[in-house]
Formats: C-alpha cells, structure tokens, sequence
C-alpha cells in the first residue's frame, strides 16, 4: 500500500487492533470504570448542536461538535486513527497534510472532474463504523458497539467531531478503494479530502468514469453534490478545495481569498479582530504560496492585537 511518508503502522500493529478486553480498553482511553464510557454514548448530555452560515450559501450547516469530556475521548481515538498507513490518495485527517497538498497533488493534471458528497455526514451510517471496527480492527463485538455509539451521533458521524475526518475514509474504505482502483485503470488520479473528490488526468476523464462514480456512491446510498460538481479543460484555471491550479501547472491563491486579504489590508482602523482575520488568510495563502505579500506580511505579523 502507498502512504503517505509519517510515523505510520500497519493497521495490525495499531493498539486498537484485536481490542478484546474492558481493562485494555479503560487504559486505553485513560478511563477508570466501564460505566463511564457508557455515558459517553448518551447523544443528549453530550454534544453542543448549532447552526453556522456556510461561505456563499444561504442555507445554515448543522454543527454536532462533542463537548469537552467526549471531544477529549475523540481526539485519543483520532490520535490513535492517524499512526495507521491510509493510502497516498486521503489527504484529510493526516498529521503534516492539509487541503493545500490535495491541490499540489493535482499539479501536473490537464483534465480535471471534482465533486463532493452531499450531506455527506447526515448521510453516512453508524453501521459503517461499526463493520470497520469489527472486522477491519477486529474488536470485539461489545467493544466494537460501544465504541460505534461514542463515536457517532444519531446513527451517522458527527460532523464536528476531531475523529470524522478519518472516519469518513475508515467507515466507506472499500467504496473510495475501489474509485481509486477504477480511477487508477483509466489513468486518472486521485485525492480525497473528507467528502471531497478530486480527479486530474493527462487525458479529457471519459464519461463512463464519471458514471462509475455516482453509482459507486449512490450503492451506498451516497450521491455526488451536483452543484459542486465541476469539470476542467487544459485552458481553463481548476479549482479544487481551496486552491487554484493553473493551465501551465502552477499552484495560485484563489482571487477570491486575494480580494478579501485586499479589501481588509485597505480598510482603515482595523479592528483586533479584523487583524487575526487578516493574519489568518495571510497565512492561508501563504501556505500556497510562500512568497505572498512578503513585506505586508512580515510588518503585520510585528502589529500587536
């Protein structure tokens, strides 16, 4: 298996692997009785639900984020989730790799066909986890449902939960295994950002591939978001999450990102939390591009807030 090159094991030598025993399972987790985690699966007492406004989109996005005592077992088990190989092709979730290696990923690709799940997370099964944990992780069966119901939220992966990153890969492994292996058969590349699906090739990406796809997903009962699905052609600028790829091959900051660092650079008696804002697209950008605004960046950086 290709991986991405990390302090990464097979997923036989994980401490999660052939988990069997509750006393195992409690010093795992740093937990000191069993009925304690068992709380954890209590949906109710344990996740702050709200909305937030998506960039560009009038509709607001449910937010299912863990509270603190939960979130704390999440980010153990997604500690535990990344020291195991995944294929080249997942960019999320993985320690040292962010959506700006998915673009650069795609950097030589002429033809491009990107899209995402809808409502992926809403969508996606509780049972899925489980038939991950019992038979990929070969845990136990109790330990295997316990575990499922902490890590989910009302039967599907919780949306603002540190583990559904990898999760997402982990729980629908063999559908994206074998888009890749389709993908790899006509030539094209890969990537998968969370529920983002990128595709570049050298060659325009036949028709019949992209059918293989949505009724890949759709066996699952998954469907491609058709609003965001786009194709590219050699002439035109790709975008793919958050980054712009060129027609001669070049990795650019998007001019939407450029336009909003503009217009806040030029406004006048910035507010504190207008410079963290600035900073933080500064940075964005900068993470495409090292060289962006050096000077402006240098100088704001030495402004306090």
């Amino acid at each position: 298996m290709e991986t991405i090159k990390n302090k990464t094991y097979s997923i036989e030598k994980s401490p999660l692997y052939q988990l069997k025993s509750r006393k195992k399972l409690l010093e795992m987790f740093y937990v000191q009785k069993y009925n304690l985690l068992e709380k954890l699966t209590l949906d109710q007492s344990n996740y702050k639900i709200y909305n937030i406004q998506d960039k560009n989109k009038p509709k607001k996005r449910k937010i299912e984020e863990p509270k603190d005592h939960l979130k704390k077992f999440h980010k153990r088990f997604n500690d535990l989730l990344q020291r195991i190989e995944v294929p080249e092709f997942v960019k999320a979730g993985i320690k040292g790799s962010c959506y700006v290696d998915n673009g650069r990923a795609h950097i030589n690709g002429k033809y491009f066909f990107c899209s995402d799940i809808e409502k992926f997370f809403p969508n996606s099964r509780k049972q899925k986890v489980f038939q991950f944990l019992l038979y990929d992780l070969q845990m136990e069966a109790d330990i295997a449902s316990l575990l499922t119901s902490i890590l989910t939220y009302d039967n599907h992966l919780p949306t603002g939960a540190p583990s559904s990153q990898l999760l997402t890969y982990w729980a629908y492994k063999k559908t994206f295994n074998d888009i890749y292996k389709k993908a790899k058969s006509y030539g094209i590349l890969m990537t998968l950002f969370v529920d983002d699906l990128t595709f570049s090739s050298e060659q325009p990406i036949p028709q019949s591939f992209k059918d293989y796809v949505v009724n890949r997903l759709n066996s699952e009962g998954l469907s491609i978001n058709k609003k965001k699905t786009k194709t590219f052609n050699e002439n035109q600028y790709k975008k793919t999450t958050g980054t712009v790829i060129s027609p001669d091959n070049k990795l650019l900051v998007p001019n939407k990102l450029q336009h909003k660092i503009y217009i806040l650079k030029h406004k006048e008696n910035k507010t504190d939390k207008e410079i963290m804002s600035l900073k933080g697209m500064l940075n964005s950008a900068r993470q495409i591009n090292k060289n962006f605004m050096n000077d402006y960046y240098t100088k704001l950086m030495q402004t306090k807030n």
